[in-house]
């Protein structure tokens, strides 16, 4: 990864936590997640290319996206230019990042019938990567 992905600054993901359900309606709406299906609160998860935990956001609501968490959690004043970040495909923050001028590292989503060599081998580097952060989850 070092040599493929030198730019890296932390990899990213959200986590989301189970909490007890409020008895307001107002509260159990703003908590509930349609991802998990019950009431959560949600963090912003970033470790080091070697594994190390970097970075903790603070917790939101369950209703929130995760754009917003990345929006409001301080993780896009922390790289330097020229550092990237790396995402999971379904963490879709790639167009935010270039907002801020970050390149963001995914996995390809499927465009035609097959991947090219080079798209297959780029997804299991960056997959082999960012699987740690799953672990830390």
């Amino acid at each position: 990864m070092k040599e493929k992905f030198s730019t890296v600054h932390v990899i990213i993901d959200c986590t989301e936590m189970f909490t007890q359900k409020p008895s307001s309606l107002v509260g159990n709406s703003q908590l509930f997640s349609s991802y998990k299906n019950h009431t959560t609160l949600k963090g912003l998860i970033g470790i080091s290319p070697h594994g190390s935990v970097t970075f903790v956001s603070s917790l939101f609501s369950g209703c929130i996206s995760d754009i917003e968490i990345t929006k409001n959690s301080e993780i896009l004043n922390l790289p330097k230019p020229g550092d990237s970040l790396m995402a999971n495909k379904g963490f879709t923050v790639a167009k935010l990042l270039a907002e801020h001028n970050f390149f963001c590292h995914s996995t390809f989503l499927l465009a035609c019938v097959q991947f090219h060599s080079a798209e297959v081998a780029d997804n299991g580097a960056i997959t082999a990567s960012w699987v740690h952060v799953e672990r830390t989850n």
